[in-house]
């Protein structure tokens, strides 16, 4: 018992110094070293680990995790060791660092590891208690270069506050403390500056290319003022770029000297290039831009000799008020459209301007450019333009001047008008000016008679009439009627002069139509001749053959018959045909260098062009017309167009070819059922009138184009 008791007052005693004795020395005592960990006093070394130790001593100042397999730095991952002083985590495979990932390491001092998110760094750092050990050693891993403290640049996303408690916490660099071995700036950034400075850099290269290419291309005098406000702007942006890249960081500014010092070698030897007196493949190459805008501004007397010249840019001379002599001698130009607006200026200018020979086109060359006839012909070509759309069908078109002014007559049988326009000189386009209405208009042909002006009505019910222009009502009244029983089906009106008198002729094409001609007696139009009956004529054209007047007269059930006035009985005869034309639906005559054509429409089958040989019409050239209503041929100057209109396809404009003789496909244009074609001319423009019997009638503006522009 006496044992018992001494060995219960052992057990207290030891009980007693166990608790004397202070924690950490039991925690040292029961830690064990990790198996992948080696392990001293204050430190441990792990390789190749999975996880952070956590059975350590808490008193631990330094832990190195070397080839780490976790992928994450979790929050408040190292809490547990508030001891901590250095932090190595070197070539580890983490990827994402956690919010407050470092949070409770009051006493680090030194961090350095793989890339960290530096916005996440700042935040823990921040509430750390983080002494610089020694100055600028302590490294962040935004910058993607492990040897940086926290960048000036990494400041910029932080408030005014978290700054100054930043400087406050860490030797910024520069500062009196900053160790001669640290780093001087960071090279990396965050997301923000990446962006920026991927900008910058396309800026960059973007502006060498263009300094590149303006140094390939020999700039001339119409584009030197351009190219000298080109480089004010680069050098602008240049200086801008610096300063902004300079702001950013530090570590690029060599970067950024080279380059900017890259950039003011190539404008300076793009400006000597220039300016260099060497042979060259470019246009001008012996006098530099920057020498002929001297000359542009100041100097009478300009010499672009011996350079080879094929070509000028358009109108590079036209702002040289001063220029009393120019030498152009020894060149090699090629003339052609492009040396039209040169052709031009030496023909206006005042300057003394030395002869300039042609090397090309094998037509002019040796020649000089000022002894050639003109460039119109081959330098410019037409075009046809919709100029206005009229919202309404129309099955005919007819103009006529009065008073200076011009007017067009167009029948609308769908709306039972013969609606007159006329040409607005201010809005430049076709306006309303009075209407006649009528039943089923399929005809308004305009007559002038000294100081009068009728209009022929032709309806195909109710009979047709004759209306004049009244000045006092500003409009067309009814003047007279013509008989029921002579016109049943009006087809066409066509009108003609023989011997000083007016005529008309409307051609009818019911099956017991009776065309009839109708003449002015000074008090009204009455009928004075009527021609073959039961053929339905479609169509009459008035036409002069060597002097003398004849009728052609189309028709569905015989070949065109052709009528000769007699001018001793004064009417109208039978003089012959145009044979193998059966079913013509219309025939047009028109003029070229004084030779008589006529086109003669066919439904089916091929349209023809013929040609008067003195004795007879031969054909000239056939033309493939399926749905074929109007073969229409109109001329504006020295252009000779035929219209084609289709109810099947696309309506054809063929234009003459003087070379080949014939009409050549020109261009397509969409007209719905086109039924007449009409040329209208005011104001030094052209244009011609397409009618429509499904659709909107189009006025069509026939228009120049320069070739040479």
């Amino acid at each position: 018992m006496a044992l018992r008791r001494g060995g219960g007052a052992l057990g207290l005693l030891l009980l007693s110094a166990a608790c004397l004795i202070p924690p950490s020395a039991q925690v040292r005592r029961l830690a064990r070293c990790p198996a992948t960990c080696s392990c001293t006093k204050e430190s441990i070394i792990c390789v190749g680990s999975s996880w952070v130790p956590r059975i350590v001593p808490g008193d631990i100042s330094s832990l190195s995790l070397v080839n780490g397999t976790f992928l994450e730095i979790k929050d408040r991952m190292f809490s547990h060791l508030p001891s901590l002083q250095l932090l190595l985590l070197n070539s580890n495979s983490f990827t994402v660092i956690r919010d407050d990932a470092f949070a409770g390491l009051f006493h680090l001092e030194y961090l350095r590891g793989k890339v960290f998110p530096l916005d996440h760094l700042i935040k823990d750092l921040l509430t750390s208690d983080l002494a610089l050990w020694p100055p600028g050693t302590v490294t962040v891993s935004s910058c993607h270069i492990l040897s940086v403290i926290v960048p000036t640049q990494a400041l910029y996303h932080l408030s005014t506050k978290k700054m100054a408690d930043v400087h406050n916490r860490f030797m910024m660099f520069g500062g009196k403390n900053r160790s001669p071995n640290t780093p001087s700036k960071c090279q990396g950034y965050d997301w923000h500056h990446i962006i920026i400075i991927t900008i910058l850099t396309i800026t960059i290269t973007i502006v060498t290319i263009t300094i590149i290419i303006l140094t390939i291309l020999t700039i001339t005098i119409l584009t030197i003022t351009i190219t000298i406000i080109i480089i004010i702007i680069i050098i602008i942006i240049i200086i801008i770029l610096t300063i902004t890249i300079i702001i950013l960081t530090t570590t690029t500014t060599t970067t950024t000297i080279i380059i900017i010092i890259i950039i003011i070698i190539t404008i300076i030897v793009f400006l000597f290039r220039l300016n260099d007196n060497t042979n060259s493949i470019l246009p001008v190459q012996k006098k530099s831009w920057l020498s002929l805008w001297i000359d542009k501004f100041s100097w009478p007397v300009g010499s672009l000799a011996n350079n080879h010249i094929k070509a000028l840019p358009r109108d590079v001379f036209s702002d040289l008020d001063s220029l009393i002599e120019l030498d152009l001698r020894g060149n090699k130009f090629e003339c052609d459209c492009k040396a039209k607006w040169l052709y031009l200026w030496l023909k206006m200018t005042n300057s003394t301007v030395s002869d300039v020979l042609c090397t090309g086109p094998p037509e002019y060359q040796e020649k000089k450019l000022n002894d050639v006839t003109s460039f119109d012909y081959e330098c410019t070509t037409t075009d046809f333009v919709v100029h206005q759309t009229l919202p309404y069908q129309s099955v005919s078109v007819d103009t006529f001047n009065s008073k200076n002014d011009v007017y067009v007559a167009i029948a609308q049988p769908s709306m039972e008008n013969c609606m007159v326009l006329e040409w607005d000189h201010i809005e430049m386009n076709f306006r309303s000016y009075d209407n006649i209405t009528g039943q089923s208009i399929v005809g308004c042909k305009a007559i002038l008679i000294d100081d009068q002006v009728f209009v022929v009505v032709a309806q195909l019910f109710g009979g047709s009439h004759i209306y004049k222009y009244d000045e006092s009502w500003t409009k067309f009244v009814k003047f007279q009627d013509i008989e029921v029983s002579r016109i049943s089906k009006p087809n066409d009106i066509e009108l003609f002069e023989i011997d000083d008198e007016t005529f008309f002729i409307i051609a009818d094409s019911s099956k017991a139509g009776l065309s009839t001609v109708y003449k002015w007696n000074s008090k009204g139009f009455y009928s004075y001749q009527s021609l073959h009956e039961w053929f339905r004529d479609t169509d009459a054209e008035f036409v002069d053959i060597d002097g003398k007047s004849h009728l052609i007269l189309s028709s569905r059930s015989q070949v065109p018959i052709i009528l000769q006035w007699n001018k001793s009985s004064k009417k109208f005869v039978p003089h012959g045909d145009i044979p193998n034309m059966e079913d013509v639906l219309a025939v047009k005559s028109f003029r070229m260098q004084n030779t008589l054509y006529l086109s003669l429409t066919r439904f089916i089958g091929d349209s023809r062009v013929m040609r008067w040989n003195s004795k007879q019409f031969v054909e000239v050239q056939a033309l493939p017309s399926r749905g074929a209503m109007t073969l229409q041929p109109f001329s504006f100057k020295n252009n000779h167009y035929l219209a084609l209109g289709s109810d099947y396809t696309f309506s054809q404009i063929y234009q003459w070819d003087k070379e080949k003789q014939q009409f050549k496909k020109f261009k397509e244009i969409y007209v719905q059922a086109p039924r007449s074609f009409t040329a209208v001319s005011t104001d030094r423009r052209d244009f011609f009138f397409a009618s429509s019997f499904k659709g909107k009638t189009k006025i069509f503006e026939h228009i120049i184009v320069d070739l040479s522009l």
